[in-house]
């Protein structure tokens, strides 16, 4: 259109009417089917004088505003934000939460280090509590919970404990299942996961920066096995050093750090485990679940003693071995990581701690980050990755939570202590993608909503069609 135009002024012709207007639609973007109500419509919103001619400068003017408007409709597009402020639920206790978890249909469960067990809807309500240390009783105890989850697959909540204990508990009755005890160390952080049909891993870090992984074929059989074990403190019972004589679970021990394990998880998609900590040389590492090399040899050695009956004790408390260089992958980050996600779509890894920045990784590349995300004035504490959205979720521990766009590495949206009512030293941080909420326990447990996707005016309906 602008060459057609450019013909007329070169004729001295400074200005164009509606029919001519036509013509240069209909020949220069082969519209001949485009309708003369469309183009009237277009050339009346060029020529807003009602002149009855419009100039090169005016149509210039027009397809200037037109892309303003187009970038401003896109931004707009991809505004998200949580209501504030939160939804506030006080805590009347002393002992912190440990973690938050939702299940598939939102329901959410917390865990204080007490061990008193919460169940609650997706709206805070409470629904069930119970002290599941001692069964209950007013008894004093020492025994703490340093972490949980949840493994829907079969109806279990476990725990990890500073007793050296792995508990399994029944939901949503949570009533005592089986534990695991005498452990080589307390685990810190706790997950689990489905590996497929009847199999599962569950997996814990450690005060020694190891990575410890139970691999549990038959998953249905063994939970029924141990379930019926002698009871201790009203838990039955299976020691490390039994279990992993059964011919259905197998047990793998990684050094992976220094220090102590800030948090590990098992990511089904990519089939390896993450876990971080604060040390600066080994900040993230990556590990297949079921290594080829060293970890082989380890698992063949635990072969041979099963084979050897149980009269043979398995050495579960052997140095554990580091992964070949071929099975991991290690991170080096300034200050170490507190929090971690990892996505398939887009293939992308988020890591934040102490140094307060938020780094975008390619998984398989740790030298140098693709992006940094700059912003929060405290210690990253929470991360979490919406693949739909294209958006990362992070909260620091000066309780305030960031939106970002992951494309444009750019600040959606900021939620401060002040504006969300959120106050206190962080425990745990948790989003349920079910009901689009973040749940940040702190002094009290609070759930920030996440507002509804905005649908703006689009551009000219009558405008557009002439450009498709």
């Amino acid at each position: 259109m602008g060459c057609f135009l450019k013909e007329y002024e070169d004729r001295g012709l400074r200005c164009i009417d509606e029919r001519a207007f036509g013509r240069a639609v209909k020949t220069c973007f082969g519209l001949s089917n485009t309708s003369n109500e469309q183009i009237h419509g277009l050339f009346k919103k060029i020529d807003y004088l009602d002149q009855g001619k419009i100039s090169w400068g005016d149509f210039c003017t027009h397809m200037v505003h037109e892309y303003q408007e187009k970038q401003e409709t896109l931004r707009r597009s991809k505004q998200m934000a949580f209501a504030l402020p939160a939804k506030v639920k006080t805590l009347s206790h002393d002992f912190p939460i440990v973690n938050i978890h939702s299940t598939h249909d939102g329901n959410m469960f917390t865990v204080r280090e007490d061990g008193l067990v919460c169940h609650w809807s997706a709206k805070l309500q409470p629904q069930r509590t119970k002290q599941i240390f001692n069964g209950g009783s007013a008894r004093k105890t020492s025994k703490w919970a340093s972490d949980f989850t949840l493994m829907e697959e079969y109806n279990k909540l476990i725990i990890g404990t500073g007793s050296r204990e792995i508990q399994f508990y029944e939901l949503p009755t949570l009533k005592p299942c089986c534990q695991i005890s005498a452990l080589d160390s307390i685990p810190l952080t706790v997950d689990c996961s489905s590996t497929g049909p009847d199999k599962c891993c569950v997996l814990y870090g450690d005060t020694e920066g190891c990575v410890n992984i139970f691999l549990i074929s038959s998953a249905k059989y063994i939970f029924r096995s141990w379930n019926v074990l002698p009871k201790m403190e009203n838990v039955p019972t299976i020691t490390v050093s039994s279990a992993v004589l059964s011919p259905d679970v197998t047990f793998i021990r990684w050094k992976a750090h220094s220090d102590w394990v800030t948090k590990v998880k098992y990511f089904h998609s990519f089939e390896i485990v993450a876990s971080s900590s604060n040390e600066e040389s080994s900040s993230l590492v990556l590990g297949r679940l079921c290594p080829l090399t060293d970890s082989a040899k380890q698992l063949k050695e635990i072969q041979e003693a099963r084979d050897l009956g149980r009269s043979r004790k398995v050495k579960t408390s052997a140095p554990p071995q580091a992964p070949a260089p071929c099975d991991h992958t290690i991170f080096t980050i300034c200050k170490g990581v507190k929090a971690f996600d990892l996505c398939l779509k887009p293939k992308m890894l988020v890591t934040g701690g102490m140094d307060r920045l938020i780094r975008l990784w390619h998984p398989h590349f740790p030298g140098k980050p693709t992006g940094i995300l700059k912003g929060h004035s405290a210690p990253i504490f929470f991360l979490w990755i919406s693949s739909e959205d294209s958006q990362i979720v992070s909260v620091s521990v000066d309780c305030t939570v960031k939106i970002w766009h992951i494309q444009d590495e750019c600040c959606l949206f900021t939620g401060e202590s002040k504006a969300s009512s959120i106050y206190g030293e962080i425990s745990a941080c948790h989003y349920s993608p079910a009901m689009k909420s973040l749940y940040i326990a702190a002094d009290s447990i609070a759930v920030l909503k996440l507002k509804p996707r905005s649908f703006f005016v689009s551009l000219s309906s009558t405008f557009s069609p002439l450009f498709k």
